[in-house]
């Protein structure tokens, strides 16, 4: 009997570990602050970026709830996407506005203004629900809509996008 504990015992502890390491794996990729796609050019050495107004912050926690997303993925975007805005000009694959989107995407899941923060807000939000993100923004379900965001295609996987966005994120 004694034995037959002592393997359940040691299988426990190498759950425990196994978990533990993917824990601060997954912490140490998202504290890694690296380069993201070439549709945004975010290099903020601080997670909060420059300060913003409180008004932002606000309609930020207004539309994650309603869309039922945590605000840090929305916050993190913002940031990764534009630099919190002060980078909102046209990519070389031809998005626009704080919120990095092509024309096209956002007619399908905003309205407005793309370069208005709110109307580009409301149509990242909706469309990040539309690719199954949610509350948790360190789900896999958020990591993959992040990455389907982006267009690069890395699933649930922390590419230097998804790590970038919950970097900045974090300041919110």
């Amino acid at each position: 009997m004694n034995a037959g504990l002592g393997v359940v015992f040691a299988g426990l502890l190498v759950v425990a570990l196994v978990g533990l390491a993917a824990k601060s794996s997954a912490a140490s990729a998202a504290t890694t602050t690296t380069s993201s796609s070439s549709s945004s050019s975010s290099s903020s050495s601080s997670p909060s970026g420059p300060a913003p107004a409180g008004s932002q912050k606000q309609q930020v926690q207004q539309v994650a709830a309603q869309f039922g997303l945590s605000p840090q993925t929305l916050w993190g975007v913002y940031g990764t996407e534009s630099s919190f805005g002060s980078n909102p000009s046209t990519s070389s694959a031809g998005a626009q506005g704080p919120f990095q989107f092509l024309p096209s995407t956002f007619a399908s899941y905003g309205h407005g203004d793309i370069q208005n923060f709110t109307d580009a807000l409301t149509a990242a939000a909706n469309y990040l629900k539309h690719l199954g993100a949610n509350s948790n923004p360190n789900s896999p379900q958020t990591f993959t809509a992040l990455n389907n965001y982006n267009g690069n295609g890395g699933g649930t996987s922390i590419t230097s996008y998804v790590s970038s966005v919950l970097h900045l994120g974090s300041g919110f």
